[in-house]
């Protein structure tokens, strides 16, 4: 018959102690080295999506930058060339806005007094002026604005090389 003793059951129990505690160690141990791994790639995945996302918004707002610099360009060319080739619409667009304000503002004693129904005559013609003007230059700016849309839009949808 086999007899045990305490001390060897005891040294036996403890050696079967200390393999599953240091399995259990290896084990946590690589655990924790997979989730630092996939925390550092998913660190490194974030920053290139964040890097790739700003190389886009940089681009796009250069674009936008460069298209609405065109469009200011072309408005502006497009009044000097209203300036240049229609002086007088211009001229008489001014004139008719200064008489609308004069029309508007109140009449004095003394302008009723000297002026009279030729006051209320001028206002009315005047009136009927502006109006007209107002339709031709309105008409004239329409047209203006047409073609800068449309010169902005050709801008938008033609490639654009990349700035340095």
């Amino acid at each position: 018959m086999k007899t045990y003793d305490d001390s060897t059951n005891f040294e036996t129990t403890d050696t079967l102690g200390t393999s599953v505690t240091s399995r259990a160690t290896d084990k946590l141990k690589d655990t924790a080295d997979t989730i630092r791994d996939k925390a550092s790639a998913a660190r490194d995945k974030l920053m290139g999506s964040k890097d790739t996302m700003m190389d886009t918004v940089s681009d796009r707002s250069n674009k936008a930058a460069t298209a609405a610099q065109a469009q200011v360009r072309r408005a502006r060319e497009g009044f000097n060339s209203l300036l240049e080739e229609q002086p007088l619409v211009l001229g008489a667009l001014g004139i008719a806005l200064g008489a609308a304000i004069g029309a508007a503002l109140p009449s004095t004693e003394q302008e009723d007094r000297l002026l009279g129904g030729v006051r209320d005559q001028t206002v009315s013609k005047i009136k009927e002026m502006t109006s007209e003007t107002y339709e031709q230059v309105r008409e004239t700016v329409k047209q203006a604005g047409e073609g800068v849309k449309a010169g902005s839009e050709q801008l938008a949808s033609e490639p654009h090389p990349p700035q340095s």
